[in-house]
């Protein structure tokens, strides 16, 4: 029995069972479609939190001068003080660990890279001025800041993948990023026209394309 899959210019396709949950490419218009039917994934249960185990019990003994141990005063005192140095340090490089895992992981590509995140569509307007031959070419491209990325373009044969710089000129707004997945590798090389605007040409054709922001999504 086949599944039925309606793209948003009006083609209809037919797919098999099996494709339930998966992505496909619409013929028509390249649009990336999911396959409806596909079962979700269970999360993963819950780890049981790890009981804290008991803090060992501190025996001291008393002698006659009243310090524990029948260690002098002078000494306690200055345990006292390379204890508290130790904790203060401590306490700085857990900070610094954390804003520099904040600075590495979390906030996200900067530069360069930060400005070719999001969605963007064909610029036909500046395709057809600039570059005719490709001027009726569809299908959008994502560059996500975790690092994925959805290429619905005849730019490469990869739909979805991952993303990387591989080099950067801020003075000329160029870049050129690698798109691989399983089993494909395509370099772009990207010029970033403006805010909302860029030329990408792959390595090794077919020529250059436009885009400008899809704010749509």
């Amino acid at each position: 029995m086949a599944i039925t899959v309606t793209c948003q210019c009006g083609k209809k396709l037919g797919v098999k069972d099996e494709m339930a949950g998966k992505k496909v490419r619409c013929p028509a218009c390249q649009t990336v479609l999911t396959v409806p039917g596909g079962a979700e994934e269970m999360p993963p249960p819950e780890l049981a939190a790890e009981e804290e185990a008991p803090a060992p019990k501190r025996t001291t003994r008393t002698v006659s001068n009243g310090n524990a141990a029948g260690e002098p005063k002078s000494k306690k005192t200055l345990y006292f003080i390379i204890g508290g140095v130790a904790g203060v340090l401590l306490l700085g490089c857990c900070c610094l660990g954390g804003v520099g895992s904040w600075f590495l992981f979390l906030r996200g590509p900067s530069g360069m890279d930060a400005k070719i995140i999001g969605r963007w569509a064909p610029d036909l307007e500046a395709q057809k001025k600039n570059n005719p031959k490709n001027e009726s070419f569809a299908g959008t491209i994502e560059f996500k800041s975790d690092g994925g990325v959805i290429d619905g373009t005849p730019m490469s044969p990869i739909l979805l993948g991952k993303w990387k710089t591989l080099s950067s000129k801020s003075d000329t707004n160029t870049l050129t990023v690698e798109l691989k997945d399983s089993s494909n590798t395509k370099k772009l090389d990207i010029k970033v026209l403006d805010n909302d605007h860029l030329r990408i040409t792959p390595d090794g054709g077919p020529g250059e394309f436009y885009f400008k922001r899809d704010s749509s999504k």
